[in-house]
């Protein structure tokens, strides 16, 4: 069996972002390669259709603007106005 998948080191073990089907103590072989954003932005954005081609320049100003410090909108910021524009409750 061969599976590319993405995967957290903690210190200690490799930690699978998905299931896999393995018996446990399976010897695997690993390779591993540090992926910086810019990295997996570039690998998402080759597997999506022509179509998209407008969301992945909207996500690059974001990693752009990420990268010349702009935080973004705080969560509970962005929670109250998402919920006042899609007329949903106020969390409680």
């Amino acid at each position: 069996m061969s599976k590319t998948l993405e995967a957290t080191f903690d210190g200690q073990v490799f930690r699978p972002a998905e299931a896999i089907e393995l018996k446990p103590d399976t010897r695997v072989r690993l390779i591993v390669t540090d992926q910086s954003t810019a990295d997996a932005f570039d690998e998402w954005q080759s597997l999506l259709a022509d179509s998209e081609e407008a969301d992945c320049e909207a996500i690059q100003r974001a990693l752009d603007e990420m990268d010349a410090g702009d935080h973004g909108t705080p969560w509970k910021e962005f929670d109250a106005e998402f919920r006042q524009k899609n007329q949903l409750p106020p969390r409680s």
